[in-house]
């Protein structure tokens, strides 16, 4: 999951705020008749002149922005510019605007000018970083945030944002070090945490991310972050139902929208073809630079066997995001459907190349190997998945079909007990196990297990040729069109 990250703020200046008090003080004064004989009128010209225009009119236009307001906000920071079109405070409040708005590419070339008028100020990377994460530049928004804290190795939005940066990038152990950074403070403590969380997840450490979301959650934060923090970890669990309902209860507000990532992931492993490919269409819409919903869409199109459709999604995703494995694996388990084990192989190993706690690569890589009759490889990449999470279904199951080839079924059985037992939603694990039941001689169970697997497999296709029609048609009428 790709991490919200920290949405920059306008600070007013001790320079104004003293400007500020000494307006005051002046006005006091004068209506106490202390300077009976003062121009207070002259007064307040000359101090428009040099705080409120342009200073106070980026200030105020960028409350607005971050209140929801920016087309408002860019029609008095247009004022300033006619003014002072070099401005840095009125760059910067331009380019928020802009963000908010959804104009990233001139946000950008704001924040750019306003880091060349004033190189010294950090404000300017600080808001470029934002929009380099917006636009998934994560190598330039890194970039942005290392420069911030070498002037300042304590600025804790720095710090969290690139923590952020470094989690799209697959530096795990560097983000880590940003997050526990950030959490030997009190502010934004829900932010680290939530990262980190993310961070520990990647690697498969679901004991550690479990104690955090409970630390998280000791401090009775009422933050949309701790939910969604918890719903993260229940899906890593495998406890898809506690998840929907953790989605369920999100806040009827913006923040809404990043529960429909985790809500995707459900719906698919509980089989829910149609829900999984409706709800990441919806995050496709309400974020199209961010990969989750491509990849979460092509998750359920390669599972329903709609590989064609497939396709566009998977480049989406390689395209947003090419440093972690995510994208290698998805097309691995593309080419494995696709009946290509080669290519698939390659992709997998690609994938592990990235990241060596890739599960779903090291997954799809021993049903390649077996495919290939390649069974000692199999088993030692089965090995390894068991060794990185003992209890995941997947690394159980992977290890049950490498000794169903190389054993026999009676060594394969009890494994597969145990990846069903850990997640009862694995429809090809209930095909896998009929095929060991049929081997034993056990025909009335391997037909109950072949029932399942057909029950799993037509409520995953129910529904969704329908779905699957209007994206065709979608991008028929206009091919660069990738939204549901």
């Amino acid at each position: 999951m790709n991490p919200p990250a920290l949405r920059s703020t306008f600070h007013i200046s001790r320079w104004q705020l003293f400007h500020l008090y000494f307006c005051f003080v002046v006005f006091v004064l004068t209506v106490t008749s202390v300077l009976p004989d003062f121009d207070f009128g002259f007064f307040l010209a000359v101090e428009l002149n040099l705080l409120i225009l342009p200073e106070w009119l980026a200030f105020i236009s960028s409350l607005l922005a971050v209140r929801g307001r920016p087309q408002l906000a860019m029609q008095l920071i247009n004022a300033g510019m006619r003014i002072d079109d070099q401005n840095y405070r009125l760059l910067c409040a331009r380019a928020l605007a802009y963000q908010q708005i959804g104009d990233l590419e001139s946000a950008l070339e704001d924040a750019s000018q306003a880091i060349l008028v004033s190189p010294n100020r950090t404000y300017a990377l600080t808001m470029r970083g934002v929009v380099h994460l917006s636009l998934s530049d994560y190598v330039e928004a890194e970039a942005d945030y290392n420069q911030i804290l070498k002037k300042n190795p304590n600025d804790v939005v720095a710090a969290l944002n690139r923590a952020c940066a470094r989690l799209q990038l697959g530096k795990i152990s560097d983000c880590i070090a940003d997050c526990d950074l950030v959490l030997k403070g009190r502010k934004y403590r829900e932010n680290a945490y939530f990262i980190k969380i993310a961070a520990l997840l990647e690697t498969r450490k679901i004991k550690d991310a479990e104690l955090l979301v409970q630390q998280l959650e000791a401090t009775k934060s009422k933050h949309h972050l701790v939910a969604l923090s918890r719903a993260m970890l229940q899906g890593a669990s495998h406890k898809y139902e506690d998840v929907l309902a953790i989605c369920a209860a999100a806040p009827a507000d913006r923040k809404a929208e990043f529960f429909l990532t985790p809500q995707a992931g459900a719906y698919l492993s509980l089989n829910e073809g149609d829900l999984a490919l409706s709800t990441a269409s919806l995050v496709v819409t309400k974020n199209p630079q961010i990969y989750t919903g491509y990849y979460y869409r092509a998750l359920v199109l390669i599972e329903a066997g709609y590989w064609q459709e497939a396709v566009a999604d998977c480049n989406m995703v390689e395209t947003l995001q090419p440093h972690l494995s995510l994208s290698n694996a998805l097309r691995a388990r593309l080419s494995f459907a696709a009946g290509d084990m080669e290519q698939c192989l390659e992709n997998c190993d690609k994938a592990l190349e990235k990241n060596q706690f890739d599960s779903h690569a090291l997954f799809f890589k021993v049903q390649a190997l077996v495919a290939l009759n390649r069974i000692e490889e199999a088993r030692e990449a089965a090995k390894l998945a068991l060794e990185i999470n003992p209890v995941d279904p997947e690394a159980l199951s992977a290890m049950a079909l490498v000794l169903f080839k190389a054993e026999g079924p009676e060594a394969a059985l009890p494994l597969l007990d145990r990846a069903i037992a850990a997640d009862p939603h694995l429809r090809f694990d209930y095909k896998l196990r009929s095929e060991v039941y049929t081997a034993l001689g056990d025909s009335t169970r391997s037909q109950s297990d072949l029932e399942r697997y057909q029950s799993k497999q037509t409520q995953l296709l129910a529904g969704l040729a329908e779905s699957v029609l209007r994206l065709q048609q979608a991008r028929a009428d206009d091919p660069l069109a990738y939204l549901g």
